[in-house]
This record gives structure tokens, sequence and C-alpha cells, in this order.
């Protein structure tokens, strides 16, 4: 799988990125452990970038996918909230559902026009 930097950021990612909508239960509502597996698969064959928002429901596939991974993974997490208090709490609830110190990309999706 081929890597590049994104941007400015110093990370780096392959250059596909798993979206994690069509796992949960909004989509294809797999169950916890194939979901996970459906992650770690693409994480063994070199993806290293995951994509998913609260809205997905998915945290906990990528935080089972992750049990024992040693790579570098990039997560980036969106949120539909419009305020700052808003995002912060989606936030929070990303990284105690991933048991995670930081997400590594956290944008807004959906902004009014």
């Amino acid at each position: 799988m081929e890597h590049r930097k994104l941007g400015r950021s110093g990370l780096v990612v392959s250059r596909l990125c798993l979206g994690t909508l069509t796992i949960g239960p909004l989509q294809a509502n797999l169950t916890l452990a194939d979901g996970a597996r459906v992650i770690r698969t693409a994480l063994e064959e070199g993806i290293n970038f995951l994509e998913t928002a609260d809205l997905y429901e998915t945290y906990d596939y990528i935080r089972e996918a992750l049990v024992g991974w040693t790579e570098p993974v990039v997560i980036a997490s969106r949120s539909y909230d419009y305020t700052y208090e808003g995002m912060q709490s989606r936030v929070e609830k990303a990284l105690r559902q991933l048991k995670r110190d930081y997400i590594d990309l956290s944008t807004r999706d959906c902004i009014p026009s």
C-alpha cells in the first residue's frame, strides 16, 4: 500500500482511507467481531487511515480492531455539532469509546450556508 504525507500535518497516511459508516448500525450493522475483523483486515493490507463520525456509532469497532495493533493508525472523526461545546463533547466521547488519548483529525461536517 502506498503512503503519503497528509498536507503539512506531518501525518503519513495510506492512499486509501477506510470509511467505517458501512460496517455500523446505520448500514450493514455487522456484529462487533465482524466489523472489527473488516477493519483489522484493512490494517493488515496496509491501510492506516480510518474515517468515522459520532453519528456512525463505529468507535467500538475501531477500538476492537486496534487491540494488539502496534503500527501507527490515523483516525479522522467528524462531528455534526454546531457549537464549540457540542464538538468538544463529541471529541471527548470519541476518546472514551476509542480508549485513546487523541484523535488525529477532528472536523466539522455539514456546515450550514
